[in-house]
């Protein structure tokens, strides 16, 4: 009979938030194992994920407590300012990094680049973590005391509690009976870097369209050529998106100028990537012996850059529960424990996703009325310093 690995925890997928938390475990002294159907190679691969992540300035405090920061800081642009507005509108709303101290509201990463700090610093903690992949798992059992995981390759793991972080299809959740409540945006994004000829000083901007937002965010300059960089997230409906998946270079950075003029002549630099979008919250993220983090638990519109910090907003809460539980002798997969980290997720996942879906009903429509209102709210919203900071605060994840 093959002798099972015994950890505290093991978490189904590797990715940006359950890799995240492996090396929060692992860092307490909390014997992991990460398992994951892609190996760490192939998800490094520069044509598989073109996505860029806003790191907001509490995540980044975060990833250094992980001294996870140190692998991606190179790669790190910093947003110093923020603009929002309504495209053909003289009101918007200017956030300045200043008007809360002296650091950056946050930084824009590449999700390669993300990735690829995790793994290096994952492969620091072989002591007390696991990283299984590529590999899968064939078949899962829960009983009173213990999680059993039958794995491809014939190995077993045992563990007190299972964690599901494979993102919004989650079979683990499925398996486990947990039911979401969800729609879908009628939306599409489109995703391109892009070189121009002026440079973005740290400057993000979103534009509001009555298709969906547009977003333009700050890179680091191309290593190779010293271009100036930034990455687009185009929003707009399932057949807008698919019309401009079809245009050539130059056509689609045609009418890029025409949204953005801002910059200067553009030129699209490397893959585009298009991406559906829907909003999702599950019912419960935790049952016996497991619990959900990150897309598995909750998807939101990238209206405000905030679903992947959300998720690391999960780790970070949960991996806090778990090294106080261990701490005191508790067993780390019981209802009493996993119910605290129930607890103090529920209102920042609710209020941030309400908060998002509020925004792209918004303004994603023609209506002359809520024009009038939203713009005069922008307005409104840029003449009360006390509010803006509280805003941006809230944005900044501190």
């Amino acid at each position: 009979m093959v002798k099972a690995l015994k950890v505290d925890v093991v978490i189904i997928g590797g990715g940006l938030v359950g890799g995240t938390l492996g090396i929060a475990l692992a860092q307490e002294g909390i014997s992991v194992a990460v398992i994951d159907r892609e190996s760490p190679d192939e998800l490094l691969k520069p044509d598989l994920d073109g996505r860029t992540t806003a790191v907001t300035y509490g995540s980044k405090l975060f990833f250094e407590h992980l001294n996870v920061w140190e692998k991606f800081e190179h790669s790190a642009e910093p947003i110093l300012t923020i603009r929002v507005f309504e495209r053909d509108s003289p009101w918007a709303i200017y956030y300045n990094h200043t008007d809360v101290g002296n650091v950056p509201m946050g930084y824009i990463v590449e999700n390669k680049v993300l990735r690829q700090g995790i793994f290096q610093r994952a492969s620091e903690l072989k002591e007390h973590l696991h990283w299984m992949a590529p590999l899968e798992v064939i078949k899962k059992e829960r009983n009173l005391n213990k999680n059993l995981l039958y794995l491809a390759d014939e190995k077993i793991i045992e563990a007190s509690l299972l964690i599901g972080a494979e993102g919004r299809f989650s079979p683990s959740r499925t398996d486990a009976g947990i039911k979401t409540y969800g729609w879908k945006y009628q939306q599409m994004a489109l995703i391109a870097h892009v070189c121009h000829e002026k440079p973005h000083e740290g400057s993000a901007w979103e534009i509001f369209q009555p298709q969906g937002p547009f977003a333009i965010l700050p890179l680091r300059k191309c290593p190779s050529k010293g271009e100036n960089r930034s990455g687009i997230v185009w929003t707009g409906s399932a057949e807008e998106i698919k019309r401009l998946e079809q245009l050539d270079d130059a056509a689609i950075t045609h009418e890029l100028e025409e949204i953005f003029p801002y910059f200067g002549k553009m030129s699209l630099s490397g893959k585009r990537w298009t991406y559906p979008l829907s909003a999702m919250i599950a019912k419960t993220i935790i049952d016996h012996r497991f619990a959900i983090v990150g897309d598995a638990a909750h998807t939101i519109h990238p209206v405000a850059g905030q679903g992947v910090n959300l998720g690391w907003r999960d780790v970070e809460v949960l991996a806090e529960v778990l090294k106080g539980a261990k701490s005191l002798g508790l067993d780390i997969g019981t209802q009493s424990v996993l119910q605290d980290y129930q607890r103090r997720r529920r209102l920042d996942t609710a209020s941030v996703l309400a908060l998002c879906d509020g925004m792209v009903r918004l303004f994603s429509n023609e209506s002359k009325i809520l024009s009038f209102l939203r713009n005069t709210g922008l307005g409104i919203v840029n003449q009360l310093p006390p509010l803006k900071r509280q805003l941006m605060r809230r944005a900044m994840g501190i």
